[in-house]
């Protein structure tokens, strides 16, 4: 066994876990899904079924007040109205639609039925009108570089995620509302996965229905797969942070996503908190050989791509799909048997100066014991600049790397973080059975009207009533 085997073998020690510890947690468990029944079945609980019913009929009267105002719009004369007023008034009602549809769940039965219903106004408006959704490309999305972190925006100039946009007149002028970022992952043996990675809606045009419009346009996309979301366990004290937090939290909880707590995919790092490991510390005394930066190599690009290719696997089609540029080439780095790549260690640094961990690979297994020396290569590279002390940051992608970086880098940061997850409900209670239940409920199912109003239907009343309705939903006239 040479020094970089023994130092592999002494830091992936398992150590078991005492049973006092394991029962202990299975005791708290129990009290905690005690005091969740408890809690669902509370006729407080807002998924009561009385309460959903109650809300229901309170979001399909105002629905028919919005579709009243709707058909008197569409009857007016051209110009009477401003694109702005249009736009408005059609997006509210597509919003009640949205809300309708996440009573019990939009995934499936009448919830879905209004989520589509929804989904084909928004359809009918802009072959009408002009567009108020865009998927997000590298081609479009300067107009929407204000709303989007970095680390998304490189990610969708480089492919690696997929964004949709919401539009939205302010006058005559058209702004980028909101946007909503998510990476799709279809494993072979996995369900299919869209996990949100951030959403963000204009400071100015909050609570007008934006973030519902990026969801069900998410959901839309999604095509019936699982989705998920991580949001931050709450950690601050800042009034303005705690109130963003409060406001993801009600959002995700209000389209349904059912949250567990869990450490982080994620895991970020100071680089001179790297330097303090002990693989680190204890690569000082071994020679590293054979290891080479991704700008040593010559035609790295296509010893890169006959790596992958060599390797064969699935997962690995988005990452050997990125630009061989995308990679830091100085930190990133390979260990080599000849003219071949043995296996990779890689980079992105993002225009902050900030580092993204992005794969560890290897040909076969014997070449796991590499990643020691691969890390303080990359360590001695990026510690070698002068522009201070940089984050590192990655994402797990297996349970083996989540092991084998709390043993290589056991002072990165893993913050603890809400999983929310979004899932079709087992039972599905279609449009029909839900019309029935308002019955019982003594609710009328015969309320929104299936022809368009006329002009001889709206007296000078209801004009002034249709008018007073608009100016009290912030529309401004």
């Amino acid at each position: 066994m040479d020094k970089n085997e023994e130092q592999w073998s002494l830091l992936i020690k398992d150590e078991p876990i005492d049973d006092k510890i394991l029962t202990m947690s299975d005791e708290i468990g129990a009290v905690m899904n005690k005091m969740l029944d408890e809690y669902i079945t509370d006729e407080e609980y807002d998924d009561n079924l009385n309460n959903i019913l109650d809300d229901d009929e309170y979001l399909t009267e105002e629905l028919i007040d919005k579709i009243a105002f709707l058909n008197f719009v569409e009857s007016a004369p051209e110009g009477e109205f401003s694109k702005e007023e249009i736009e408005h008034i059609y997006l509210s009602v597509i919003d009640s639609f949205f809300e309708l549809s996440k009573l019990i769940s939009p995934l499936n039965g009448f919830g879905k039925d209004r989520l589509e219903a929804g989904l084909s106004l928004i359809k009918q408006f802009e072959e009408r009108y002009w567009p108020v959704a865009t998927r997000i490309v590298p081609e479009n999305v300067d107009a929407f570089s204000e709303l989007i972190p970095i680390e998304h925006y490189e990610d969708i100039i480089a492919g690696r995620k997929r964004a949709i946009g919401a539009l939205r007149h302010v006058g005559d002028e058209v702004y980028a509302a909101g946007a909503i970022c998510y990476s799709v992952y279809d494993e072979p043996d996995d369900d299919f996965v869209v996990n949100v990675d951030f959403i963000m809606v204009h400071n100015e045009l909050r609570e007008q229905g934006v973030g519902n419009f990026l969801m069900a346009q998410l959901i839309e996309a999604a095509n019936g797969a699982v989705i998920t979301v991580e949001l931050p366990v709450r950690q601050t004290e800042d009034e303005d942070e705690l109130r963003e937090l409060d406001i993801m939290e009600n959002y995700f909880d209000s389209w349904k996503f059912g949250f567990s707590m869990t450490y982080s995919s994620r895991f970020i790092i100071k680089l001179s908190d790297l330097g303090e490991s002990e693989v680190i510390k204890r690569g000082k005394n071994i020679k590293i050989k054979e290891v080479k930066s991704l700008k040593d190599l010559d035609n790295g690009a296509d010893m890169l791509r006959l790596f992958f290719k060599k390797r064969n696997q699935s997962y690995d089609v988005d990452i050997a799909a990125l630009p061989y540029d995308y990679f830091d080439q100085d930190v990133s780095c390979v260990t080599l048997s000849g003219k071949d790549i043995c296996s990779v260690l890689l980079f992105h640094r993002f225009e902050d100066e900030d580092y993204r961990y992005e794969a560890f690979r290897y040909i076969d297994e014997k070449h796991i014991t590499d990643l020691p020396r691969l890390i303080i290569h990359a360590y001695e590279k990026a510690s070698g600049r002068e522009d201070g002390d940089h984050m590192i940051s990655g994402t797990f992608d297996s349970e083996e790397s989540y092991d084998a970086a709390g043993k290589l880098l056991p002072n990165a940061r893993i913050p603890m973080v809400y999983k929310g997850v979004m899932y079709p409900p087992k039972e599905v209670i279609t449009s029909e059975e839900w019309g029935e239940l308002r019955l019982e409920a003594g609710f009328s199912n015969d309320k929104i009207p299936e022809d368009e109003l006329t002009d001889e239907d709206i007296r000078e009343s209801d004009e002034e009533l249709m008018k007073t309705f608009i100016t009290n939903n912030g529309f401004g006239l």
